[in-house]
């Protein structure tokens, strides 16, 4: 499977909006080469910077985004907050080879396309998805605001080199 829909946000929607725009000014500017536009993001629990090479770190700890991720995806490690302004999108790519192909993530904002490998999908504001990251992907511009919140599971190897750093 490469694509499946999980429903969608509705009763805290505009609360979880809310919450994103707050988060706006913390963002840091996109580091993907893949990026279009100005793009900007932010990791929550765990991280890696999406162009160098894996290295893990703790990043900061949001309660309410980590239980909204427990409960949509079950034993995620790390979650990656998007903001794409007007016009930004994300070229075609693979994500990074840190995490576990499966990625959810809730769409907030303007609907978007997501294509996944030959596949097209109109995707709506608050609409929950989860894809296959490791398959060629991309979105298209935003119309206006959108902003993403993507869960994904760190691959084990990453995850347990991290965790013997953090002894020492």
């Amino acid at each position: 499977m490469n694509f499946q829909r999980h429903g969608f946000i509705k009763t805290d929607l505009a609360a979880l909006l809310n919450w994103c725009q707050e988060q706006t000014p913390t963002l840091d500017n996109s580091v993907s080469k893949y990026t279009v536009g100005e793009r900007r993001e932010k990791w929550f629990d765990k991280g890696w910077n999406l162009s160098q090479q894996v290295e893990i770190f703790d990043a900061e700890h949001d309660e309410r985004i980590y239980r909204l991720g427990q409960c949509l995806y079950p034993g995620n490690h790390a979650c990656l907050f998007l903001y794409y302004p007007p016009g930004a999108y994300i070229k075609p790519h693979r994500d990074h080879t840190a995490s576990e192909a499966w990625v959810v993530q809730v769409n907030i904002g303007c609907p978007f396309f997501l294509t996944v490998g030959d596949e097209r999908y109109s995707i709506a504001d608050g609409e929950v998805i989860g894809f296959n990251s490791k398959i060629l992907h991309s979105v298209s511009p935003a119309t206006t605001e959108r902003w993403v919140i993507s869960w994904r599971k760190i691959e084990p190897q990453y995850l347990q080199q991290q965790q013997q750093l953090s002894l020492f």
